[in-house]
């Protein structure tokens, strides 16, 4: 029987040894772990012989890894925690894409303390589901453990059904093929990801050797919660110096702690909070706006416009083009003069008749869409969008025109996602980037706010100061490009 003075003394010298932290209420899962670590070394199994061990200076690889294997928790699966991996997914890697699109278009993530592999092969499942070129982009995905018995098992990619309780079946029978004891990752997801050992508690990382530094998401999850509070602040540290300019650093919620990780800006998403790495500090600023014509102006004003957006949408200009309204005949035009005179009800109306008889029902869509948004019915319009985006889900301009719908109704969220998606599939479309740095000081995303309003005025810069930028309502681009260079001089 292995004394609580006894276990005590041990659980000190554990965390020396491995940083991992065995409070009171976890001395049993100690004593539990000691015995069969004994065992399998061939040391006597009482207590007096255990402290005598324990009490050494040095202990071979091998005495470390058995101590290991028996006092770590192998608890993980597929697809754990949906929230945070819909933000690495929709937040996250988007806003990558959109930075390296066309320049150095690489990734690279560890997953830190990945035990069996399932975070690390989930990631790069879930980047081969977003990424439509991936064999464009250089992949890293670096899984580290301190358990060589759950790296030979990460490495082997043969998983039970049990690792999969929250996978979908479709994704699963995609990536995996059942094999006589369980189920075999596919090659091509095994490819993306590299096992290795590190010790998280030792100080010998970020370094090239280990390849973990420059990088662009760490993932810690359910790891720090067996270290001491000192420890984590120390590889909180680390994880900050790992990570690139912008990085993001992801654990678990029951692991968040302002003061383990406080060199990082936090990052509250609907469900979930990350980390990122950013030299400034997050502050909130709100843009009014245009309330009346007389803010509009298309030459250069002497006072700088403060503003960017109306309440009211105006169709995209390159959707379709419109004949003089004042002699509409077809009935596009005739759809586009009650928008522009702002009978929306009408224009509602007409719209859902043609639509049923148009060989090409794209600009009634269009129409309908922003009828419906100006008329303050967003539902209606977010249904109607479903059936754009199906029908013309490669044209940036649709994801610009739901998201302005979506920041209408303060979905700064899922604006967000829609704009991140456009600008993929167009780097140079203006507004998209305009609204989106809007979005990011709303949120009091420095980062973000300050590199989209930059990618704004280095677009504009290649205009005419005295143009009417089309789909902006009436703003030259003079006037939109003092605005953001103002802002962006001002957020600190």
């Amino acid at each position: 029987m292995i004394s609580n003075s006894t276990l005590e003394v041990t659980s000190r010298r554990i965390a020396e040894l491995l940083g991992l932290n065995f409070p009171i209420n976890r001395w049993n899962d100690l004593k539990r772990g000691l015995i069969l670590a004994a065992k399998e070394l061939g040391y006597e199994e009482n207590a007096e012989h255990i402290a005598k061990w324990l009490e050494q200076k040095e202990f071979t690889n091998l005495e470390l890894e058995v101590l290991t294997n028996y006092l770590t928790v192998g608890e993980t699966y597929f697809f754990r925690d949906q929230s945070i991996l819909d933000v690495f997914q929709k937040n996250i890697i988007p806003e990558i894409l959109t930075q390296r699109f066309g320049k150095s278009q690489h990734i690279k993530i560890w997953s830190a303390g990945c035990c069996s592999g399932e975070e690390p092969y989930t990631l790069a499942i879930l980047l081969l589901e977003t990424i439509p070129d991936i064999k464009n982009w250089n992949i890293s995905i670096l899984g580290t453990d301190i358990n060589r018995n759950f790296l030979k098992k990460a490495a082997d990619g043969i998983y039970s059904s049990w690792s999969f309780r929250e996978t979908p079946e479709k994704l699963r029978d995609k990536y995996f093929r059942k094999v006589s004891n369980g189920w075999l990752i596919a090659p091509e997801i095994k490819n993306m990801v590299r096992f290795d050992y590190l010790n998280l508690c030792e100080d010998n990382y970020p370094s090239a050797q280990s390849q973990t530094e420059s990088l662009d998401i760490i993932f810690c999850r359910n790891v720090l919660m067996y270290f001491s509070q000192e420890l984590n602040m120390a590889i909180g540290q680390r994880f900050y110096k790992a990570l690139t300019q912008g990085g993001w650093f992801i654990t678990s919620p029951v692991e968040l702690s302002d003061e383990n990780f406080s060199s990082f800006a936090k990052i509250q998403y609907e469900k979930s909070i990350v980390y990122q790495k950013s030299e400034k500090k997050l502050k909130p600023i709100f843009l009014p706006k245009i309330t009346n014509e007389s803010e509009i102006r298309s030459d250069k004003p002497k006072q700088q416009t403060k503003a960017v957006k109306s309440a009211i949408l105006q169709p995209p200009s390159n959707v379709f083009k419109s004949k003089n309204l004042a002699q509409a005949t077809n009935p596009i035009d005739q759809a586009l003069q009650q928008f522009n005179t702002r009978q929306y009800q009408k224009c509602v109306d007409y719209c859902k008749n043609e639509i049923k008889k148009a060989s090409s029902p794209i600009p009634w869509l269009v129409l309908l869409v922003k009828a419906y948004a100006n008329l303050g019915q967003h539902d209606e319009a977010l249904k109607w969008s479903a059936q754009l985006i199906k029908l013309d889900g490669m044209n940036v301009e649709v994801y610009y025109l739901i998201a302005s719908i979506q920041a209408e109704n303060n979905a700064l969220k899922e604006a967000e996602s829609l704009l991140k998606r456009g600008i993929y599939l167009d780097q140079n479309h203006i507004l998209s980037h305009l609204l989106l740095g809007n979005i990011y000081l709303s949120m009091g995303n420095v980062e973000g706010t300050t590199r989209h309003f930059k990618n704004v005025s280095n677009l504009l810069s290649k205009l005419d100061d005295n143009m009417v930028l089309d789909g902006s309502e009436g703003h030259s681009v003079w006037s939109i490009r003092s605005m953001v260079e103002t802002i962006t001089g001002n957020v600190k």
